[in-house]
């Protein structure tokens, strides 16, 4: 049972390598299953806001669909709202100076 290779040295650098190695290994291993868990939990939470907003779209739509029926009924015209929309323009001078 005793063979050569069972009593070969091996070198200490070799070891402290291969014991690093295996840190680094460990450190990364449990780095990504924190990251995939991370990843999951976020996926979830994306998944539920697109979810609230598809929600609330359908729900105005339907009441824009309500007013357009009811208006109909009541012999009136229902004028749609306009999107909500602003432009703002930040004038600079020359040189960071404001203008006058």
């Amino acid at each position: 049972a005793d063979t050569m290779a069972d009593k070969t040295p091996v070198p200490e650098s070799a070891l402290k390598a291969r014991k690093s190695l295996e840190e680094i290994k460990a450190a990364r291993t449990a780095r990504i299953a924190k990251l995939k868990a991370k990843s999951s939990s976020n996926k979830k939470e994306y998944f539920k806001r697109a979810e609230k907003y598809v929600s609330e779209y359908r729900k105005i739509e339907r009441s824009q669909i309500f007013l357009r029926r009811q208006a109909k009924e009541g012999g009136n015209f229902y004028r749609e709202p306009e999107a909500k929309i602003a432009f703002v323009i930040r004038i600079r001078g020359i040189n960071g100076v404001d203008p006058k």
